[in-house]
């Protein structure tokens, strides 16, 4: 069985926006995905051999649902 979390929360975000038009069109016009942003610190040595630390942002996306945890299947959610 698919994941439809996505498809039912979209749906629930329609409804509540329906009165208004501008964010309708938005939501119809965005593919929407789950991720969460992930900050990445690490600590290398430079040419001189001092020790540095470097942050890198990322987007970690999901596998499985965040709120069921089923695995998630875009194809199969749909039907």
């Amino acid at each position: 069985m698919a994941c439809k979390c996505i498809y039912e929360i979209e749906a629930e975000l329609k409804e509540r926006y329906a009165k208004n038009k501008d964010i309708e069109e938005v939501l119809g016009a965005v593919k929407q995905e789950l991720y969460s942003p992930v900050v990445i610190e690490h600590t290398y040595k430079n040419r001189k051999g001092e020790p540095k630390t470097k942050k890198s942002k990322a987007n970690m996306a999901y596998k499985y649902c965040p709120f069921c945890g089923v695995p998630y299947n875009e194809e199969e959610a749909k039907k």
